[in-house]
């Protein structure tokens, strides 16, 4: 039975009745996935793209959970379609999957359309109707569908200006667990908009974002900690650098490398700080490609290389950061 394959890998990937095992679960996926089983599939591709950031593996699981009849997996599959992530880009089929999801009353899909109307991303531009439709959503439980509708009101997209009703939203989405929204009311107590600036209180809520996953809540929270000047504070920074780098977000693997390589944890480590630099490059972000030019063209902490300086400062400029260009 290939479905309980997919149910074996989900109770090993969550460590029910045992410790959790990820590369169990993802061997269980794979056997369902084959057999047939489309949720298998649909876990499988999440598990790839979530632990391991592999967008082509993902794909693969994904479009033949679509392939299987999977809801579910058309709309994730869409996903990537939209993005070219792992895929060639393709925005029309994205949302026929968006479109046929949500009439089949799939809320994550009814969800990805309204946000390429709120963008105009293969649809025409309707923020009216993205706002209508996270309200709608808000109140079938979709909590990313609040925190929407909370944005929209506080900054008058598609409708009055309401602040006072989207920070509210928002407060709640916090609350109930969205680290996105938790990161959004920290910014306004930080700098003091709309409501008194709170700067402890804008501390616990990115510390609380940190913590519900959100990675832009993590690098903002270890900026802010950056700032102290005691050991402790810059230990606790380098790891919440390190765990969001982990995690694909490449702008965290970049400010670690100017840590390491600047010895704020007691030694300079260039060998360390090229290798975060090169992952972040190769992960899509302009700047690291633009430091690792400048690192081989100034020769202060690695031999000069002219030509790593151009194929790092082309690599940086295809990637759209200018002073690589």
């Amino acid at each position: 039975d290939h479905h309980a394959c997919a149910r074996a890998g989900v109770m090993q990937q969550a460590g029910l009745g045992a410790q959790a095992n990820a590369v169990a679960a993802e061997a269980n996926y794979r056997k369902a996935c084959k057999g047939g089983s489309a949720p298998g599939c649909v876990f499988l591709g999440k598990l790839l793209y979530r632990a391991k950031r592999d967008s082509a593996g993902a794909v693969a699981a994904l479009s033949r959970a679509c392939e299987l009849g999977s809801v579910a997996g058309c709309t994730s599959y869409g996903g990537f379609l939209q993005d070219g992530d792992g895929v060639a880009k393709d925005v029309p089929r994205a949302i026929s999957f968006y479109e046929k999801g949500c009439k089949a009353d799939y809320l994550p899909a009814c969800l990805n359309l309204a946000f390429a109307r709120l963008q105009g991303v293969g649809v025409p531009r309707d923020a009216a109707a993205a706002r209508g439709e996270f309200r709608r959503l808000c109140k079938r439980g979709l909590l990313q569908a609040c925190v929407n509708l909370g944005a929209q009101s506080f900054k008058g997209v598609g409708g009055p200006k309401q602040v006072d009703e989207g920070l509210a939203q928002l407060k709640k989405a916090c609350e109930d667990g969205h680290g996105g929204a938790c990161r959004f009311v920290a910014d306004r107590f930080e700098k003091g908009l709309v409501v008194p600036r709170d700067p402890s209180r804008a501390a616990r809520l990115r510390a609380r974002s940190c913590a519900l996953g959100d990675q832009t809540g993590c690098v903002n929270l270890a900026f802010a900690l950056s700032k102290r000047s005691d050991f402790k504070s810059r230990l606790r920074t380098g790891a919440l650098y390190l765990q969001s780098c982990d995690k694909g977000y490449h702008i965290a693997c970049s400010n670690l490398a100017n840590m390491v390589r600047d010895g704020r944890f007691g030694g300079r480590d260039v060998d360390w700080a090229v290798a975060l630099l090169t992952r972040a490059c190769d992960g899509g972000f302009g700047p690291a490609c633009g430091k690792l030019s400048a690192l081989y063209g100034l020769g202060k902490d690695a031999p000069k290389d002219p030509a790593k300086v151009r194929a790092w400062a082309a690599r940086g400029c295809k990637l759209g950061h200018g002073p690589s260009c």
